[in-house]
């Protein structure tokens, strides 16, 4: 029991290093949401909980505010980080596509902006399959690496 806890905090950890990976403040409802939108049911509020407290405890994240935390001075010396195994190009894909999965009140548009709605979707769609393709390259060259040996 244990074990399965300390992996889901682990698991949380790692996917709070992906969230605040734009260096931007973000609160924790926001990344509660991220996981949710994402299908991500494998940690609850204890684990996230967990991830986050011990993130600001090691200056991997910083409270700017009550419940919203940005990345701290250790951000990047933490091995575990996706970001040091990520090129650019797919992290601003990352962004982009967390930038596209913000809802939108439509009534509040123009019409101008209406339209703009479906090349929106693919956007996103795009960055969905571009970043599909990344990770799969990636996948591919770890066993290639591992073939070499």
């Amino acid at each position: 029991m244990m074990e399965d806890t300390l992996s889901k905090t682990a698991q949380a950890k790692k996917l709070l290093l992906e969230f605040w990976s734009d260096f931007q403040p973000h609160s924790v409802h926001e990344f509660r949401d991220y996981l949710k939108k994402n299908n991500i049911t494998i940690v609850d509020r204890t684990h996230i909980s967990s991830a986050v407290y011990t993130a600001t405890q090691q200056d991997i994240l910083v409270r700017v505010d009550r419940g919203n935390y940005q990345a701290g001075i250790n951000f990047h010396e933490d091995i575990e980080i996706p970001m040091k195994k990520m090129a650019g190009i797919q992290s601003v894909l990352l962004q982009t596509k967390r930038v596209l999965s913000i809802p939108i009140n439509i009534v509040e548009l123009t019409p101008k902006e209406r339209e703009l709605i479906p090349r929106l979707q693919k956007l996103y769609q795009e960055c969905e399959r571009m970043l599909e393709e990344l990770e799969k390259d990636e996948d591919e060259n770890e066993v290639s690496k591992g073939r070499d040996c």
